[in-house]
């Protein structure tokens, strides 16, 4: 998925990401209907990435995350 972020003041931040995300029916049907679900019950990674020619937020291209649905997981 491909997003383009504003910032407060006006910024502009282009940010894509890829994720892996498996988990099992009863889960997804939840997390469908906003209801909440343990983590330990699904695996999810996603690795987000940002663009800006802002140099407020320049710190942001040089910057690697990895997102993780396991509180505490590094």
């Amino acid at each position: 998925m491909r997003i383009i972020l504003e910032t407060n003041d006006k910024q502009h931040i282009y940010m894509h990401w890829k994720g892996l995300r498996d988990r099992p029916r009863e889960a997804m049907d939840l997390l469908n209907r906003g209801e909440n679900v343990d983590p330990a019950t699904y695996y999810f990674r996603a690795t987000p990435y940002f663009e800006t020619s802002s140099e407020m937020y320049g710190w942001m291209n040089r910057s690697y995350l990895i997102a993780s649905n396991i509180v505490g997981e590094i």
